[in-house]
C-alpha cells in the first residue's frame, strides 16, 4: 500500500512508547510505510519505575538508537525492604543489573529514532475507534480523521475497548494493575543521604503483594507503586508508604507527599501468559497492551521492546504471505518460546520466602537475580 496524504500505510502502530517505537523502527527499516500514532506529544510524562533492565542495551544497538546518554547511570547498589519497612537486605552485585533512566527522555529519543528510520510520527492523535475489514484496519481519531493500514500494532497500553474492536477477548485475569508515581526534582535541593541505595525495593506493600520502587538520580527522586486493586485504595496505600519512607529517612523531609503529587495510571489488564490471544484481525498486541511485563520486578520497557521486536519480524513475514492472518497467528508461538521463561512468575511463593530474603545472604542474592533477570529463585 503506497502512502497517500499521510493517511494510508502498510502498518499503523498505535502508541509511540518503547514498544511502539521499536516496532516502527524495525518495520520502517524493512521498507514498509509506517504510521506511528500517539495521543500525547513528546516529551511526555508517564508513571514509570525509573529503571530499565540492563539487557535493553542490545535492543538499542540493533535499532541504532544512541544509548550512551540514555543509559548513563548504571545501578550500583540496591536494597530490599519488607512492606512494614522493619527489615532490609542488600544483595551482592557482581555487575550492574540495569540503569536508572528518565522515562520522558527515553520515550522521546525512541520516537525520534522511529522518525529517522522513516516512520511518520503523528502526535496528539487520540484514536477513538478501530474498524477491521477484509483488507486491513481503519483507524479513526477524535478529530474525525481516518487512517488506513493493512496491519495494525497495538502498543498503547491497557485498553479493553481496542482489544474488543479487533476481536480479542478480555484477559483471564480479573485484577487491574495500577502504577502510581511521585517525582521530586532536585535542582537546588539537598541530594539526600549519600549512603542510600540507588534503588530501594519494597516488597509486599499492599495486600495484593504490591511492589514499590524508590530510585535516586542526581537531579531526581522517583517513588513508584505497582499493584492490583482499586485506584482510590492504591493512592491511599501509596501516600501511606511515602510517609513511612520519610519517617525512616529513606526520603527527604521535603519530598512532596500529597494527593495532588500522585500520578496514577492503569499498568496492565493481566500478564501476557494469562491472555488467551495477542492476535486480532490484522492486529498484534505488544508491550503493556499485551501484558508483557516482568513478573517479579514489574519492569516493562525491556519485555515491551522484546515483544515488539518479535512482532515486527512476524509482520515482515505476514506482508509476504498468501494469508497474512495465518502468518500473524505465529506470533503466539514465537513470543512464548522466546520470552516465556523470562515472563513466568517464580516457582516459589515470594511471601513464604520473605523471612529468608531478609536473613540469608544467598537468598537475598537469588532474589536480586529473579528480580532483575527473571531467573527462578
Amino acid at each position: 500500500m503506497s502512502k497517500k496524504k499521510n493517511t494510508e500505510f502498510d502498518v499503523i502502530v498505535i502508541g509511540a512508547g518503547p514498544a511502539g517505537a521499536t516496532a516502527a523502527i524495525m518495520l520502517a527499516k524493512s521498507g514498509m510505510s509506517v504510521g506511528l500514532l500517539d495521543k500525547a506529544s513528546f516529551p511526555r510524562s508517564k508513571p514509570c519505575l525509573g529503571w530499565v533492565n540492563g539487557n535493553v542495551s542490545k535492543f538499542l544497538e540493533e535499532l541504532d538508537v544512541a544509548s550512551k546518554q540514555l543509559l548513563s547511570r548504571p545501578i550500583k547498589r540496591i536494597a530490599f525492604h519488607n512492606g512494614e519497612l522493619s527489615k532490609s537486605a542488600v544483595p551482592t552485585l557482581k555487575s550492574s543489573p540495569g540503569y536508572l533512566i528518565d522515562r520522558a527522555v527515553f520515550d522521546e529519543r525512541m520516537a525520534n529514532a522511529a522518525k529517522r528510520a522513516g516512520s511518520t510520527l503523528i502526535e496528539k492523535c487520540e484514536v477513538t475507534r478501530l474498524e477491521p475489514h477484509e483488507s486491513g484496519v481503519s483507524v479513526h481519531n477524535a478529530k474525525g480523521k481516518t487512517y488506513q493500514c493493512k496491519l495494525l500494532v497495538l502498543a498503547n497500553g491497557a485498553s479493553d475497548d481496542f482489544r474488543r474492536q479487533v476481536g480479542i477477548g478480555r484477559s483471564n485475569s480479573s485484577e487491574v494493575r495500577w502504577s502510581a508515581l511521585i517525582e521530586q526534582e532536585l535542582e537546588g535541593k539537598s541530594k539526600g543521604n549519600a549512603a542510600n541505595a540507588d534503588v530501594d525495593i519494597v516488597l509486599g506493600v499492599t495486600p495484593q503483594n504490591g511492589l514499590a520502587i524508590l530510585t535516586r538520580q542526581k537531579d531526581k527522586v522517583s517513588l513508584t507503586l505497582n499493584s492490583a486493586g482499586k485506584e482510590e485504595s492504591i493512592r491511599e496505600q501509596f501516600l501511606d508508604l511515602a510517609t513511612r519512607l520519610r519517617e525512616k529517612e529513606l526520603l527527604d523531609a521535603d519530598f512532596p507527599i500529597g494527593s495532588k503529587s500522585v500520578k496514577c495510571a492503569v499498568s496492565n489488564l493481566g500478564p501476557a501468559l494469562e491472555l488467551d490471544s495477542h492476535v486480532g484481525k490484522h492486529t498484534l498486541l505488544v508491550g503493556d497492551a499485551g501484558g508483557f511485563i516482568a513478573a517479579v520486578s514489574q519492569e516493562g520497557i525491556y519485555p515491551a521492546m522484546w515483544s515488539a521486536k518479535i512482532a515486527a519480524e512476524v509482520i515482515e513475514s505476514a506482508m509476504k504471505a498468501e494469508s497474512s492472518q495465518d502468518a500473524l497467528m505465529t506470533f503466539e508461538t514465537k513470543w512464548r518460546l522466546e520470552m516465556g521463561d523470562y515472563l513466568r512468575p517464580p516457582n516459589t511463593d515470594l511471601q513464604l520466602l520473605a523471612p529468608l530474603i531478609f536473613s540469608n545472604q544467598p537468598m537475598t542474592d537469588r532474589m536480586a537475580s529473579a528480580f532483575f533477570f527473571g531467573e527462578n529463585i
